[in-house]
């Protein structure tokens, strides 16, 4: 998937965001199933807050998969809860999917998974960069 396909699939997602607000800096990348993203999340025990914790998760699965769609972004509304919140996302050729880097429990927002695909009525972003 080229970097304009996943610019349109996230605005189609979340009409409200600018460019300003979706960084990608990569021309291509690669096409990635969102059951080949559960794959390869592994438990890494949380270690600070959840933009350190994004940041390692993110790091860990850039240096496995270089060219796959994921990165960092910052969100105002998870799982319809207002918060600051930093997580994973992935865009896959279905959409985009979120990814918890903290321990769900840690955190306390019920109805959240460990991966689930993003909602617009649920989940509200700041800003993504993959």
């Amino acid at each position: 998937m080229d970097a304009t396909g996943i610019r349109k699939q996230l605005k189609r997602h979340f009409s409200a965001w600018r460019p300003a607000n979706i960084v990608l800096t990569d021309p291509v990348y690669d096409d990635v199933d969102a059951s080949d993203l559960q794959a390869e999340l592994v438990h890494i025990p949380a270690r600070g807050d959840c933009d350190d914790y994004a940041r390692e998760l993110w790091c860990y699965l850039r240096h496995l998969h270089p060219q796959w769609p994921i990165g960092i972004c910052l969100l105002s509304k998870v799982a319809s809860v207002k918060t600051n919140h930093a997580m994973i996302v992935c865009a896959c050729p279905d959409g985009p999917y979120l990814v918890e880097p903290q321990v769900v429990w840690d955190i306390g927002l019920s109805g959240m998974t460990k991966m689930w695909k993003a909602q617009p009525s649920m989940d509200r972003f700041y800003f993504v960069y993959i």
